[in-house]
């Protein structure tokens, strides 16, 4: 991506110019006429990385003393979520009845219910343990996701309530395997 970007970029600048020869007005020129198809988030993409391509020349290779980049401004985008990227109520109630009806365990009733309220990540679940999870307060902890921040997620009663029979279940199996008696 990041290489297709810069053939971009040197397809416009021609191929023989060289480096020190790139001044911001040239720049500033081209950001101008990027592509009308490209939306706001793959323009400012672009914009970084041309800004990380010159700052590598001057920070890293000392070839140049200052960025022709340097006052390129790339716009934060706002991201939201599409209605129609989430999952639907209705999915969501079909997903969750063939988990009750086709013989899934606690344990995968509890990932969807989990999954729909805590939205987490795969590395969030990869770290997840037992002592993240409040069921009491019902709020999940993730201690070291995107960007190694911690943050906590809520859950709703469905999911509370179906964590808390696979806990069950998940402790009557260590029970049952350890022969401690019940009684």
């Amino acid at each position: 991506y990041y290489q297709r970007q810069l053939k971009v970029f040197k397809g416009y600048m021609g191929p023989e110019r060289d480096l020190g020869h790139i001044n911001p007005a040239d720049i500033r020129i081209h950001m101008q006429h990027l592509p009308n198809t490209w939306g706001q988030s793959t323009q400012g993409k672009y914009k970084t990385n041309i800004k990380t391509f010159f700052n590598f020349w001057v920070k890293d290779m000392f070839v140049l003393s200052e960025s022709p980049a340097k006052g390129i401004k790339v716009p934060r985008i706002k991201k939201t979520i599409n209605q129609y990227d989430a999952i639907s109520d209705e999915d969501l109630d079909t997903l969750v009845g063939f988990t009750k009806w086709h013989g899934t365990t606690p344990r995968e009733l509890a990932f969807v219910w989990f999954c729909a309220d805590a939205a987490p990540r795969a590395k969030d679940l990869s770290l997840l343990q037992w002592r993240d999870v409040d069921l009491n307060k019902m709020v999940v902890t993730f201690r070291e996701g995107k960007g190694d921040k911690e943050r906590r997620a809520a859950l709703g009663e469905e999911a509370a309530k179906a964590l808390r029979v696979w806990r069950e279940f998940v402790d009557l199996k260590r029970m049952k395997k350890k022969r401690v008696p019940i009684t």
